[in-house]
């Protein structure tokens, strides 16, 4: 991760547990990745926040703090980028339906699915 303003670089590489699946959590250069197993494990993890908050308030306060970090965070499912939010994160399409701070990778999440059900 970038500099924090003070000389301090932080890097990380995480494993964790959320509802009994294992994800991935790394952080280096200014980007941070959060690799889940499957599309069901994403969904919850992103659903996993306080009742009375909005997704949308929430993902501009996050936006808001990467861009002070110059930090990008990137989610994956086994590997596979399906959405991106951060420092110079362009979403145009995703304007049109109010998440101008979050650019998703639709093919990449239709993919995922389908590998799901493969398995």
């Amino acid at each position: 991760m970038r500099s924090l303003g003070s000389g301090i670089d932080l890097s990380a590489d995480l494993q964790c547990e959320f509802e009994g699946k294992l994800f991935s959590l790394t952080a280096s250069n200014g980007k941070i990745v959060v690799d889940v197993p499957d599309l069901t494990s994403c969904l919850r993890i992103v659903r996993n926040r306080p009742a009375r908050t909005q997704i949308r308030k929430d993902l501009a306060r996050l936006n808001l703090f990467l861009n002070k970090l110059q930090t990008t965070l990137e989610l994956q499912i086994r590997g596979i980028r399906v959405a991106t939010t951060g420092f110079e994160t362009d979403a145009p399409l995703e304007r049109l339906i109010g998440l101008k701070h979050l650019k998703l990778y639709p093919v990449a999440i239709f993919k995922s699915a389908i590998m799901r059900r493969a398995r």
